[in-house]
């Protein structure tokens, strides 16, 4: 009974919150008090990680209109791709891509990476953008 007394007014006292907020000291903090500058542990990142990824696949699988999907239906390397490009972009961003969705109604996985790679987003992460290009073009893994 004691740990939950003083865990509940430490709670009471730090309150909630779940976005980044600068505390008294400005210190990044975010939760029941945690301080950022510290990092977070591995377990949590895990989660955040796993919580993340569930919230990219229902994306692609409730969100993502099913006409880019034609083509994906049965190759699981091609819908990892856009799954992995729903999780670092976001959705709303990837369905900003226009011509590589336009490509891929059409099936033409060869221009969908080209224009892939002709973007900001290449740019920002280069590698990354690079594999995941010649994985929707391919199909398979190297």
């Amino acid at each position: 009974m004691f740990i939950k007394d003083f865990e509940d007014r430490i709670k009471k006292h730090e309150g909630l919150s779940l976005r980044v907020y600068k505390d008294t000291k400005g210190i990044s903090t975010i939760g029941y008090g945690h301080n950022l500058t510290l990092g977070i542990p591995k377990e949590i990142a895990e989660i955040l990680f796993q919580l993340d990824l569930k919230q990219a696949y229902e994306d692609y699988i409730f969100r993502f209109p099913p006409e880019y999907k034609q083509y994906l239906m049965h190759d699981n390397i091609r819908q990892s791709v856009i799954i992995e490009l729903i999780f670092n972009m976001g959705l709303h961003s990837l369905l900003s891509f226009k011509h590589m969705l336009s490509a891929l109604k059409e099936g033409d996985f060869r221009e969908a990476k080209l224009q892939l790679l002709d973007s900001k987003y290449h740019r920002d992460v280069g590698t990354r953008c690079e594999e995941l290009a010649v994985l929707l073009e391919k199909g398979e893994e190297s």
